[in-house]
């Protein structure tokens, strides 16, 4: 078999979470050389043992595909639906990302070359007991498909219809609550304002009283200190009158 280089990245795998294995409880101990680690009651697979294989599967797949070889892409996890429908439009393959049904591989030797689900054995034409199984098969499923959809239909109609008529009357309390709300904090700021203005023309007269206030004092200490000075001058002046007279007195 021919071997190829495959662009195969490790980061990648792992943010695709291709480590994360099924749960302890469940698996088989021939995987026990594929397993590195346990986390969380899941096992952790061996992502470079991992890539390895992978590579010597993409060189399976690349020769099967240059003879011409026909593929069945199988992935039936809810995550891997789209993927599984993409890859195999992509690859023009048949694939199955639904419902996998019993015994559609072992019916027939190998996967045959129609697009009908009825014809994804080999051979199976040649049954028509099993061809009429799985066209019932089928048929069950697709019509128990189309209930549950007619079903999540009407339940989505009638939220809808719901949310329409008690989501608006919702807003419209809302909205209410909402102005009530604006006008309550809108008056709250008008009050704040206003007691702010308050606030300020009574700091601005205390600041002018203050002013007048220094001013009278100043002049009233500069009068007092005026008439301490003239009555110290005339009891100066007084007593030095008196020591005249004395002298005078004695002089003579």
């Amino acid at each position: 078999m021919t071997r190829r280089y495959w662009n195969i990245n490790l980061e990648e795998m792992m943010e695709a979470g291709v480590h994360f294995g099924h749960g302890t409880r469940k698996w088989n101990p021939k995987m026990a050389p594929y397993i590195s680690a346990k986390r969380k009651g899941i096992h952790i697979t061996n992502l470079t043992r991992t890539a390895r294989f992978l590579s010597e599967a993409c060189d399976l797949v690349f020769n099967a595909a240059s003879r011409r070889k026909q593929f069945l892409i199988v992935g039936t996890k809810n995550k891997a639906t789209d993927s599984v429908e993409w890859a195999a439009i992509t690859a023009r393959c048949h694939y199955v990302n639904k419902k996998w049904l019993g015994g559609l591989a072992s019916i027939g030797p190998g996967v045959g070359q129609g697009t009908a689900a009825g014809q994804a054995v080999e051979g199976i034409a040649r049954q028509p007991e099993a061809e009429g199984k799985i066209r019932e098969e089928l048929r069950g499923r697709a019509i128990e498909q189309l209930e549950k959809a007619h079903s999540r239909l009407r339940k989505v109609e009638t939220e809808a219809e719901q949310f329409r008529v008690n989501g608006y009357s919702e807003i419209e309390r809302e909205k209410l609550t909402l102005i009530n709300s604006t006008y309550k904090t809108l008056e709250q700021l008008e009050n704040y304002k206003n007691e702010m203005i308050q606030f300020e023309q009574q700091r601005a007269i205390n600041q002018v009283r203050q002013r007048v206030f220094q001013q009278a004092l100043r002049r009233a200490l500069g009068t007092l200190n005026s008439c301490l000075n003239n009555e110290l001058h005339l009891r100066t002046i007084s007593v030095n009158i008196g020591m005249l007279g004395t002298i005078k007195e004695i002089t003579d």
